[in-house]
């Protein structure tokens, strides 16, 4: 009788077992299930987001086009915001550059230091081996700087192929410019050289502090300019932006007042008037003073005298 009460408790305990293991079973198949749907799910969703993105047009002239927007390349090592670990194979390819009717010279940011001083940074269309349309000679620098040379012989739409004499420095990014009016929209990335901006957004100058200038090559003023325009945005700050000719500390031409438009996302355009200067062709300077977080830029025109 022990014996017959003692096998009935086993059998149950192995039926328990068994209820359990099944009930394990069943939760693992439905949870593998889930995880398979909710991957193809999202699987889906990268595919159609991938196909719904517009393809890119041209690269524009005046545009600044950042090096890690690259389309294809051998060698370099892409970090946060630059290409680095260059060397004399390394080649990084753009695609369908348009150069419109010509452009003067190409703007690269690089960071250089002395022991690499002197080394050549080479643009060429259409093949890392084609023709040579630039060489930038790289100078020791303090962090990334803006660092020009001229073009030559580039017209139309080409891909863009860079290459390096040897290694030893990071590039940040590129731009190609031509002179401009200065009673045309002059983007403010369309600088040819500058000390402490940065360009937080695409096409916007930001990050001015006391002390910074951005430089644009070859404004042609016409006849005369009575004022200047500025499409801007800036929180609650004093500052003031002064307008020079030809050298940073020039006397100036015009100086701006900002009005605080309410944060650094809402532009407005502010104006002031342009005196004793502002005829032919110069190059242009903008100074900041006041502290740190001063107005971020989008665009600056002047207005041509009647």
């Amino acid at each position: 009788m022990a014996a017959s009460r003692h096998r009935g408790k086993i059998v149950a305990g192995a039926l328990v077992l068994l209820c359990f293991a099944v009930a394990v079973e069943i939760a693992f198949v439905r949870w593998i299930r889930k995880s398979r749907q909710s991957v193809r799910h999202t699987n889906m969703q990268t595919n159609e987001a991938r196909a719904a993105a517009p393809p890119r047009g041209p690269r524009a002239v005046l545009s600044t086009i950042p090096v890690l927007s690259f389309d294809e390349k051998r060698g370099a090592q892409e970090n946060v915001d630059h290409l680095g670990y260059w060397d004399a194979q390394t080649w990084v390819r753009y695609k369908d550059v348009d150069f419109g009717t010509g452009v003067s010279s190409v703007v690269t940011v690089v960071s250089c230091g002395r022991r690499f001083e002197g080394r050549f940074v080479f643009l060429h269309l259409d093949a890392q081996n084609g023709p040579v349309i630039a060489e930038v000679q790289l100078p020791v620098t303090q962090g990334f700087e803006a660092v020009a040379a001229p073009v030559h012989d580039a017209t139309g739409i080409h891909d863009v192929f860079i290459t390096c004499s040897d290694g030893g420095f990071n590039l940040q990014s590129i731009k190609f410019v031509r002179p401009q009016s200065a009673t045309n929209l002059i983007p403010a990335t369309s600088y040819s050289a500058f000390s402490g901006i940065k360009e937080p957004r695409p096409g916007i100058v930001g990050h001015t502090d006391d002390g910074d200038w951005i430089k644009y090559d070859q404004i042609d003023f016409g006849r005369g300019v009575s004022s200047v325009a500025v499409d801007l945005a800036m929180g609650p700050k004093e500052a003031k932006v002064e307008f020079h000719l030809d050298a940073s500390n020039a006397p100036p031409i015009a100086t701006l007042i900002p009005i605080s438009t309410g944060s650094w996302t809402t532009f407005q355009i502010q104006e002031a008037p342009v005196q004793g200067g502002g005829s032919g062709v110069h190059d242009l300077y903008l100074t900041f003073h006041g502290g740190r977080g001063l107005p971020d830029i989008r665009a600056i025109r002047f207005k041509a005298d009647k």
